[in-house]
């Protein structure tokens, strides 16, 4: 009798929705199924099916999941709508999505009236430490010479893991003053922490589009594994913090910790956690994305020697042998446009959350207040009318006829989001790229073990954050002229 009351009232809850839905005349999507909607329709790689939608129902598109509209934006044109339509579309969070804010709390999901204070704290002390300046290039090439020495110590290496341990290292001296050594089962233990919180959030979500779905065991299993993830990166954070409160924050660092605690002194329980929560943020949006977005790289050039060849040419010449800096960046166009067409090929977050805070009329489409906005970067990126044969890595298409950087071409492309909540760690995460890939080029050539198959730079995969498959790679030292 229970099963037939449940299934009753999972008939009529997407009755309601279905006409909610034809009511708001949501923009136009594939036929659902009863209760599951679309879901059988996006697959195991959503940006891809999202894609395809758009190809035969237009850049803005809706979707159902499990009786929930969804609405995906799929042009620049599209989003400038939405925009225009209402401002604070593009700074709300699906905030009834708890399993996000659980997770990633701190920042990148808090809702229009939550973001602001988190955002300028985290922008304020980004730009004290001088991201996006000349301030923090010491730092990185440091962290850069320490990584290349590991590196030659090691020789055959995973990059997934090793760079993030370069990303994290960066991450960490700037929230906390310290850093891991290369190799320390800490920093992995810390990571890996972190990959299995993103890669089960896409699990996770599913409990809050259909509660009764927690009792699945593959909900549960994820739900065990992401509590013990939880548990250990914030009690490692927890351990500095109150270390420093301790001490009285006496050392005068200019990192995150040192600043929260200045501008607070009596730290209560409630402090303490939204501290570990901007260090959260911190590490979440500063370490996978920009380790991904390197180890992408290093794939694309193993997988065309003659361009890794023509950079070294560029980066030796511009450099002679000295250590990179941003401002040498002007000088090295083809260095730029390999990164450029990295973040346009591989973007690291190929499907953005965004929602509406209202009823939203845009073009002849009405959407409800409280939907999932997705913006489908990997399409934007992928469009064929301003990138021909968008699938092909070809960093040449970001140069014009005389060499120099087309720097037009940087705003059609959305990998590191739009509006007012673009990724306030951009800055960092180029210069953290620039600068290692010079390095490494100016001295070395990439190449692979013998007998192991280069890899593929297709994007693939579900989860929230992608990153290359698996490859060991090893660095041979060029001859000294």
């Amino acid at each position: 009798m229970s099963l037939w009351i449940i299934l009753v009232f999972c008939l009529l809850y997407v009755f309601f929705k279905w006409l909610t839905g034809k009511k708001l005349r949501l923009p136009p999507g594939p036929l659902g199924l009863p209760f599951i909607g679309n879901v059988h329709q996006i697959g195991s790689c959503p940006f891809v099916s999202h894609s395809k939608m758009a190809d035969k129902y237009g850049d803005i598109h809706s979707v159902s999941l499990f009786g929930h509209p969804v609405v995906v934006l799929s042009s620049l044109t599209a989003v400038e709508h939405f925009r225009a339509a209402s401002p604070d579309n593009f700074t709300h969070r699906p905030v009834w999505l708890t399993w996000l804010d659980k997770l990633l709390p701190g920042l990148i999901f808090k809702g229009t009236t939550e973001y602001q204070v988190p955002r300028r704290f985290m922008l304020t002390n980004l730009k004290r430490q001088g991201m996006g300046k000349l301030g923090l290039e010491s730092q990185i090439l440091e962290e850069a010479e320490m990584l290349m020495a590991h590196l030659e110590e090691v020789g055959v290496f995973d990059p997934n893991k090793t760079l993030a341990n370069y990303t994290s290292n960066n991450i960490m001296r700037m929230v906390a003053g310290q850093r891991w050594h290369y190799g320390d089962p800490a920093c992995k233990e810390f990571i890996d922490a972190f990959n299995t919180i993103l890669d089960n959030l896409n699990v996770l979500i599913l409990e809050d589009l259909v509660p009764m779905f927690r009792y699945l065991p593959d909900l549960r299993k994820a739900r065990k594994e992401t509590a013990t993830a939880m548990v250990h990166t914030r009690s490692f954070l927890r351990k500095i913090v109150e270390k420093r409160m301790i001490e009285n924050n006496s050392e005068e660092n200019e990192d995150f910790i040192h600043s929260y605690l200045h501008a607070d002194e009596e730290m209560g329980e409630d402090e303490v956690a939204k501290l570990i929560d901007l260090c959260m943020t911190a590490f979440v949006a500063g370490t996978e994305t920009t380790s991904a977005t390197l180890s992408f790289a290093f794939v694309h050039l193993l997988n065309d020697p003659a361009w890794q060849e023509e950079l070294f040419q560029e980066v030796s010449t511009v450099l002679q042998g000295g250590k990179p800096s941003m401002g040498d960046l002007k000088n090295l166009p083809k260095l730029e446009a390999t990164i450029q067409e990295t973040l346009r090929v591989n973007p690291n977050n190929p499907l953005t959350f965004k929602a509406t805070s209202n009823v939203t009329k845009v073009r002849d489409y009405v959407v409800p207040a409280n939907c999932l906005v997705l913006v489908n970067v990997y399409h934007i990126n992928y469009d064929p009318v301003i990138f021909p044969n968008p699938s092909t890595f070809n960093p040449s298409r970001w140069l014009r006829p005389d060499g120099s950087f087309n720097r037009d071409l940087v705003s059609a492309t959305v990998t590191f989001g739009t509006g007012r909540r673009i990724c306030p760690g951009q800055p960092l995460a180029r210069m953290e790229m620039v600068l290692l890939l010079a390095s490494l080029i100016q001295r070395y050539v990439l190449t692979m073990p013998k007998g192991c198959k280069v890899p593929s730079g297709q994007l693939s995969g579900e989860t929230i954050v992608v990153r290359p498959d698996e490859y060991s790679l090893v660095l041979q030292k060029r001859r000294e002229h």
